[in-house]
């Protein structure tokens, strides 16, 4: 036996190796299967007990690590999500007054001279932008579209700060502009109307065109109707439009009427528009004006004050009976000469008026134009054989009002009536019967 060590082979012994189980690599359907090679494996076997120490400390702390973050996610997905709160809407004005008495009255003149200064050669932004202020700042429901229950001039008549910017905007843009604007803020009116959206900032500059500019409205006047045609089924939208444009007559006689005429009397006998049309024409002949009065114009206002409409007020008949001398003064207005050609119109309108009260009418204002000038009744003395039915309606006024007329007149009522006996004579002699002459020699009795 030598010295030296010798290395000594161990036989092959199955019990002293590890156990590696066999894989069965396939699956039922014939795939593949993933092998763990470390299934049936402790760790314990195979791995010191140093490292094992080691491993647990290890996986321990990140245990600690992990769970906490995973709680506090878990809290955070559970709380619910909170909106925030909406801030507070801003309290609606009381009323129109309360909400143009809020209006800076600087802070309105800075809108239009920013507006004029970024658009200086579109005057009908500067117009657009106010109106578009004032609408923010009046964000009220107007409940009465022709504010029957506020003072006359309302709203532009407060305050005087804001009518003041209003004034120099419209100036600045020039007639023709503002006559544009006019039919763009009606339109825009009634649009918005229909939408519900606020709309005062439009009747500030309508109110203030009308007034100031009648006759650039009513040369549009067409446009007015068709657009009170399109919506005088909705009473509260075509009521603004009345009341818009209506503000021509209040300095302009002849706008007025114009309007009153062609844009009003159409819906005299409609239920939801007689009322405002009568009260209209009650205060356009509350008026003075110095504009003269036409034949026609003055048998349109005699007509309504005795119409027969069916829902015809009342209280507002009686009113315009009482403004029957303003209508007169309004005759007056027109030159003698020109009064000579009015005798025969109205001897033609009491003949053919079955009215009583109309023919009164019709006389007392043909008296006023005897008494302006003389030679009216020299007109009526060369007519008289032709209109015999008219003259003995007014035979028939005469007396009744006799103490009413002025001596002048009297006195030449008596040289006229004795003319007029004496064609009564001649006309009697005659073999041709004229229609009315005894009626008339009657009158004179």
């Amino acid at each position: 036996m030598s010295g030296q060590w010798e290395i000594v082979k161990a036989k092959n012994d199955r019990r002293s190796k590890v156990p590696v189980p066999k894989a069965n690599n396939k699956q039922p359907d014939g795939k593949a299967k993933k092998t763990n090679i470390l299934n049936g494996i402790q760790l314990e076997d195979v791995l010191p007990k140093s490292q094992m120490q080691n491993l647990y400390s290890v996986k321990t702390s990140a245990s600690k690590d992990t769970k906490p973050a995973a709680k506090t996610k878990q809290k955070g997905e559970k709380k619910p999500n909170k909106s925030s709160p909406e801030p507070p809407k801003p309290k609606l004005p009381k009323s129109i007054e309360a909400a143009l008495l809020a209006i800076s009255p600087e802070q309105f003149s800075i809108e239009y001279e920013e507006s004029k200064r970024s658009f200086p050669d579109a005057p009908i932004i500067w117009l657009k932008q106010l109106t578009h202020f004032l609408n923010q700042k009046i964000p009220l429901d107007v409940k009465n579209p022709v504010f029957s229950n506020k003072p006359s001039g309302f709203p532009l008549n407060m305050p005087s700060a804001l009518r003041a910017t209003i004034e120099k905007a419209v100036t600045a843009a020039g007639k023709s502009n503002a006559q544009l604007y006019f039919n763009i803020a009606l339109t825009s009116l009634v649009t918005d109307l229909s939408k519900g959206l606020a709309t005062m900032g439009y009747r500030f500059f309508l109110q203030y065109i009308a007034l100031n500019e009648p006759k650039l409205v009513t040369e549009t006047l067409a446009k007015c109707v068709a657009l009170r045609n399109s919506y005088q089924n909705r009473s509260n939208i075509a009521l603004s439009i009345l009341w818009a444009v209506g503000h021509v007559g209040v300095h302009d006689l002849q706008s007025g009427l114009k309007v009153f005429e062609e844009l009003m009397l159409p819906l005299l006998d409609m239920k939801s528009y007689t009322h405002y049309v009568v009260q209209y024409l009650v205060e356009l002949t509350s008026r003075s004006y110095k504009t003269p009065l036409t034949k026609e114009q003055c048998f349109l206002i005699l007509s309504v004050v005795h119409s027969k409409a069916k829902h015809f007020p009342a209280d507002l008949q009686k009113k315009l009976v009482e403004n029957l001398p303003t209508v007169r003064d309004w005759v007056m207005n027109n030159s003698g000469s020109n009064l000579k050609s009015w005798v025969e119109p109205f001897l033609k309108k009491i003949a053919s008026t079955p009215n009583q009260a109309y023919q009164n009418s019709l006389c007392y204002i043909l008296m006023a134009i005897f008494v302006n000038n003389d030679t009216t009744l020299n007109e009526w003395l060369r007519l008289y054989s032709k209109n015999l039915p008219a003259s003995t309606v007014l035979f028939d006024y005469i007396p009744d009002n006799y103490d009413s007329l002025p001596p002048p007149l009297k006195e030449n009522l008596i040289t006229l009536l004795h003319d007029c006996e004496r064609i009564n004579r001649e006309l009697a002699l005659k073999s041709r019967k004229d229609d009315g002459l005894k009626e008339a020699i009657r009158a004179m009795k």
